[in-house]
């Protein structure tokens, strides 16, 4: 009779922590459907969808975004899709470009992710084409590449786009990028059916950046997902926030428990990426986003042209702004005003421009809301003096004089110096 007593309370207790255990999953499996990244499973895993891409990567096959040894992947020079087309030299185009701008024409180069891109519209009601067209004598070359951050359009400018000579370059930034920039293998950041793509990032290094290579520069190299699977993600994982503060391993992530309590910690952290939604100023990914812009700023202005920062909000965002509330990316905004580096917020320019702001099914800008860009873009180059060659040179010999008073964020590209 004794020794059921023990034995009884033992089985509580064991129901008891089974109970918990299945009501931790069951929070983690609702988080992840809410769109949280959550550690639902015990060991990260590539999806079925993943896991099918990577022979197509592999043989190179992939139709408009393939491998790439710098950057992890590019736009295919002459690539075309349903939507999308690409000219020959790898821009967003229907036509291709002089190396140097033409006698009598402004050219502006645009870098960024699918938002300079234009996804889910044709090239035609992409911004940068609108912009083109509205003004004689302009060229507007979009080097926008999806899914990019910051660091990928910086590296892509230095290698691709310097060469083409642009008066002015446009740095596309996307209030989402500030995640992409702690990254190095994308299923990682989004656990959705993307493609395995691993990408080259930028740490911080004293005052400056250090470039942290593709860790795949190869196309055979991504074979390595297939046949040792959990090894090749710990070694992408080296430097991803995202695998280092959710996706590691541990011996006792193998319970429910445990992997939700680690996950709130990462939540409250004070140097997690955002704080009530805001970006956080003492996130590390905060601070080489703002390093990042400031970099490329540098870059462009020692080739002799003029940087202009783009803000590009989330629909979020201006429904944020809509309602009264503050911007989330505001900290950013203070921190680029501070370092007097040129830029504009599109949501400034939206309120102050009549028309609609509409959106395509996946959240990128539809045609009309591309239209506005243009416009808001136009009036804010203009504004800068960027459509008259006396009033543009004096603006970049005047941004270079204030560059060099100051000192040039240390920028260490490694093995890639040579860009």
């Amino acid at each position: 009779m004794h020794c059921r007593v023990p034995l009884a309370w033992g089985l509580l207790l064991l129901l008891t922590w089974g109970a918990i255990e299945a009501a931790c999953l069951g929070a983690l499996w609702a988080l992840q459907q809410r769109g949280y990244r959550v550690p639902v499973e015990a060991r990260f895993t590539l999806g079925d969808d993943t896991r099918r891409r990577i022979p197509r990567i592999v043989q190179g096959r992939e139709q408009y975004y393939p491998h790439d040894p710098l950057l992890g992947w590019t736009a295919k020079p002459g690539g075309n899709t349903r939507l999308y087309r690409a000219n020959a030299q790898g821009m967003r185009a229907d036509r291709e470009y002089a190396p140097f701008p033409p006698a009598g024409v402004l050219r502006i180069a645009a870098f960024g992710d699918s938002f300079v891109q234009g996804n889910e519209v044709a090239n035609p009601d992409a911004w940068p084409a609108l912009l083109e067209g509205l003004r004689p004598g302009l060229e507007v070359l979009n080097f926008g590449v999806g899914a990019y951050g910051v660091d990928q359009s910086l590296l892509r400018y230095l290698r691709d786009g310097a060469r083409f000579r642009p008066h002015v370059v446009v740095i596309g930034f996307m209030t989402e990028n500030l995640h992409r920039h702690v990254n190095r293998f994308r299923p990682f950041y989004s656990p959705r059916p993307y493609s395995p793509w691993a990408k080259p990032r930028f740490a911080l290094q004293g005052q400056g950046l250090v470039l942290v290579p593709n860790p795949l520069p190869r196309r055979r190299d991504y074979a390595s997902l297939l046949r040792d699977e959990e090894a090749t993600l710990a070694r992408l994982g080296s430097g991803d926030y995202y695998w280092e503060r959710i996706w590691r391993p541990t011996q006792l992530g193998l319970l429910p428990s445990i992997r939700l309590a680690s996950w709130l910690a990462a939540g409250w952290s004070d140097t997690r990426s955002l704080v009530d939604g805001r970006y956080n100023p003492r996130s590390e990914a905060f601070e080489v986003t703002a390093r990042l812009l400031e970099a490329f700023s540098d870059a462009v202005l020692e080739q002799g042209s003029l940087p202009f920062i783009a803000i590009f909000p989330q629909r979020s965002d201006l429904e944020a702004t809509w309602d009264g509330q503050p911007r989330p990316y505001q900290p950013l905004l203070d921190r680029l005003a501070a370092r007097e580096l040129a830029h504009l917020d599109l949501t400034d320019c939206f309120e102050q421009i009549p028309g609609p702001v509409s959106f395509m099914p996946s959240d990128h800008y539809a045609p009309a809301t591309n239209q506005r860009v243009a416009s808001c873009l136009e009036l804010a180059l203009d504004r800068a003096g960027c459509f008259d060659a006396t009033a543009l040179e004096t603006a970049i010999r005047a941004r270079r004089a204030r560059s060099r008073d100051g000192e040039a964020l240390p920028l260490d590209l490694g093995a890639q110096r040579a860009l």
